[in-house]
């Protein structure tokens, strides 16, 4: 714990922030009913989200360009 302790202090500014998005690249379209994922298709009826297909992998790093 010391030393990844140390790793941290060592790279990381102290006044630095970190920012992080997630982003959703398959909403609702998993066929699988686990009631603790916001993927699943358990949810649709409550939340009304139509399921999306899974996005490109070009797509994504679009997005993640134009938030950095």
């Amino acid at each position: 714990m010391g030393s990844s302790c140390l790793a941290h202090v060592l790279s990381v500014h102290a006044l630095q922030v970190q920012r992080c998005t997630l982003l959703s690249i398959k909403t609702g379209g998993c066929p699988e009913t686990c009631t603790y994922c916001s993927q699943s298709s358990s949810w649709s009826k409550e939340t009304g989200t139509k399921a999306e297909k899974l996005m490109d992998l070009e797509d994504v790093y679009q997005v993640r360009s134009c938030r950095v």
